[in-house]
């Protein structure tokens, strides 16, 4: 399932087409589909697409902005709504840090940049020290600097 972010989009939703009463963690996978095309309605007629990331991930700006301020910027998310999947070329010029979206290729790199990883936390890929449960769960014994604390 894809997903948007927009801003103030999805309080808009909630408000005027009555969140469920089990609130936004016991939404349907109905409304989130419903969600998902009010979205689109709203990209289609208020953003232009302004490019695509190597993740799928595809932009957006508002066609109109508003009087005095600049134009909002949209991120559609290709898969799980995560925010640590935009990368570093495109954070710039969604928050206004950047006037104009990346190049096509992207940026010069440095040798010493690695390729943007988005947050791992949670899933099987994420780090798990010596010792963690998921890795076994065997600690190296105590060196002899751990003191455990007694209430004297």
């Amino acid at each position: 399932m894809t997903g948007a972010y927009i801003t103030g989009h999805r309080t808009w939703y909630g408000r005027r087409h009555g969140a469920t009463a089990q609130g936004r963690l016991g939404a349907t996978r109905e409304s989130f589909q419903t969600m998902d095309i009010v979205t689109r309605l709203h990209l289609h007629f208020k953003a232009r697409l302004v490019g695509a990331d190597e993740f799928g991930n595809r932009y957006y700006e508002e066609r109109k902005a508003r009087p005095g301020k600049p134009a909002r910027r949209y991120v559609r998310y290709n898969g799980m709504v995560e925010a640590s999947k935009v990368p570093a070329d495109w954070h710039g010029w969604l928050h206004h840090t950047e006037d104009s979206p990346p190049p096509e290729g992207g940026y010069r790199r440095h040798e010493w940049q690695q390729d943007h990883q988005p947050n791992t936390t949670g899933t099987k890929f994420a780090h798990r020290p010596a010792g963690h449960v998921l890795k076994g769960g065997k600690r190296a014994p105590a060196t002899g600097d751990y003191e455990p604390w007694s209430p004297v």
